[in-house]
């Protein structure tokens, strides 16, 4: 009787919990470390902008949703622009969402990047921010597209001080004929 008394109860305990974690946006153990603590702050169509020590523009953020947690932001529909030494907009890029982190000022934007400058704009997947270098860089695949060429291959860095853009492997350029350039 005793043993039939324990698996009732565990059999209870369990269904319990499937049903906490079912209204709670999903099973326990499958959920991101995030949703097991809400935000600190949570701001609808925000705006943020990062200076540097001498008060010049490095870059702003806009998003339609930032949840601020310990360690890290976290930006939906994002919209990032970089800016050059003279304070003009260098690089515009979107992404489906941002993570900040707060201690080194670093940045991943993850999903499909669309990225577009004066004289050149890319997509890539999961491109990184990183601040004390102010360099944006990926490991993945991008495409970079001019009025004159289209530049492939693995990997990317884009000095956004100097805008200088590298690809550093399996680089193929196409260089447009003039028809294709209208």
């Amino acid at each position: 009787m005793s043993r039939k008394i324990f698996f009732g109860a565990l059999s209870l305990g369990a269904l319990l919990l499937v049903i906490y974690g079912l209204r709670s946006g999903g099973p326990l153990l499958l959920r991101d470390d995030h949703t097991l603590h809400a935000p600190a702050i949570t701001v609808a169509g925000a705006r943020l902008v990062k200076h540097d020590t001498d008060g010049r523009k490095l870059w702003e953020l806009q998003a339609r949703q930032i949840e601020t947690f310990d360690t890290e932001s976290i930006a939906t529909e994002v919209t990032l622009s970089f800016f050059d030494r003279e304070n003009r907009k260098a690089l515009i890029v979107k992404a489906p969402q941002a993570r900040l982190e707060h201690r080194t000022g670093d940045m991943r934007l993850i999903g499909t990047i669309d990225a577009t400058g004066d004289e050149f704009s890319f997509t890539t997947e999961d491109l990184r921010w990183e601040a004390q270098k102010k360099l944006l860089y990926t490991d993945a695949a991008i495409r970079v597209m001019s009025a004159d060429f289209e530049l492939s291959g693995q990997g990317f860095e884009y000095a956004t001080e100097t805008g200088l853009a590298t690809i550093k492997s399996e680089a193929r350029l196409h260089l447009k004929n003039p028809q294709e350039q209208r």
